[in-house]
């Protein structure tokens, strides 16, 4: 015989009472005496709630092209990727509040981005202006 201690044992019994549907009451009806004994669980969000933002990433470069009216700016560099801005976006030039229209070829920039279920990376912050320590 295998040794359980008492505090398997009991989690042992619970298993093997939740799926034979012993009552402990006698009425013949399956007892909840688990949280998952209600019913199915799933790894889906509960109903009601918004979709994920999508994976965040930080991101710093040169601008290569900028389209103000499909307003997407994209970077210098192997992938040149496309960063679209939207109307939640802040943008900051030297730690002041700026618009689009500030923005030139060439400026250097960072922020913060998130990837949404389609792959388009969506501005949440752009900082337009030098590296943080890289001086004149």
């Amino acid at each position: 015989m295998l040794f359980l201690s008492k505090p398997i044992r009991w989690v042992a019994a619970l298993f093997s009472i939740e799926m034979t549907g012993f009552s402990p009451m006698g009425t013949g009806e399956p007892g909840l005496l688990a949280a998952g004994a209600a019913g199915p669980t799933t790894n889906a969000p509960p109903k009601g709630t918004p979709p994920s933002k999508g994976r965040g990433l930080p991101f710093h470069g040169n601008i290569a092209a900028i389209d103000k009216v499909a307003k997407t700016i994209t970077m210098r560099g192997e992938k040149h990727r496309v960063f679209y801005v939207t109307p939640q976006t802040k943008i900051n030039k030297d730690k002041s509040p700026a618009t689009l229209n500030a923005l030139a070829v060439g400026d250097y920039v960072g922020g913060y981005a998130r990837e949404k279920a389609d792959g388009k990376l969506e501005l949440v912050t752009l900082n337009i202006g030098e590296a943080v320590g890289k001086g004149k």
